[in-house]
């Protein structure tokens, strides 16, 4: 089997697009699992309502804002 000039460019034409296409795929697969990395660590202050990354790892948080404590995780009361 042979293959013609406009089969051979044909075919790199399509494998290029192809990879494009995965590439992008797989680009924005992980973009988004990173974001939702960052929407998980992030804490709103049940104070000011103001979105903060906290900075240490304690169970109670000061908000950069107001300095009010905020519970890392939910507490059962509020939230």
């Amino acid at each position: 089997m042979t293959l013609s000039l406009i089969d051979l460019v044909a075919l790199v034409i399509f494998l290029s697009l192809a990879f494009v296409i995965i590439a992008s795929i797989w680009s924005r697969f992980l973009h988004h699992k990173e974001e939702m990395k960052i929407v998980h660590a992030r804490l709103i202050c049940r104070n000011c309502g103001s979105a903060f990354l906290p900075s240490e790892s304690a169970k109670i948080c000061l908000c950069p804002h107001c300095h009010h404590p905020n519970f890392r995780h939910k507490n059962g009361r509020l939230g």
